[in-house]
């Protein structure tokens, strides 16, 4: 459980001019989390020096993205205001894309972190820039 917890941080981003400087990957209607596609060069989330392209969003203001779509995770973004809380796990470096084998989807709180790991066939369509 330690390593599990481990992998898991949190940061706080203001909003630039062009918004949190970064790009989302997934959602439910896609059978998986949401993951860091890519980051804006010079925006909040590179300077944050925490977010890694693949790291997966766990919590955006409080708010567990299991079960989230990309256009729901995409909007608490945007009314998250001119800051915004995220939980994140670190990634390996690699942004699932669609006909991956499993999805794993964690349920975090600080005192505890539950995985379940699910089979599944899906298809990728979109990323959108937060």
């Amino acid at each position: 459980m330690k390593g599990i917890r481990g992998r898991f941080y949190s940061v706080d981003l203001d909003r630039g001019p062009t918004g949190f400087g970064f790009s989302l990957r997934g959602g439910s209607e896609y059978n998986m989390g949401l993951y860091v596609l890519g980051l804006m060069e010079g925006g909040p989330a590179q300077h944050s020096h925490k977010i890694q392209v693949s790291d997966q969003l766990v919590q955006i203001n409080g708010d567990s993205t299991v079960g989230m779509t990309h256009s729901q995770a995409v909007d608490q973004i945007r009314r998250g205001g001119a800051r915004i809380h995220l939980v994140l796990k670190k990634g390996n470096g690699y942004v699932p894309d669609y006909g991956e084998p499993h999805l794993q989807v964690y349920h975090f709180s600080w005192s505890s972190v539950y995985l379940v790991t699910l089979t599944r066939q899906t298809h990728f369509r979109c990323s959108y820039t937060c």
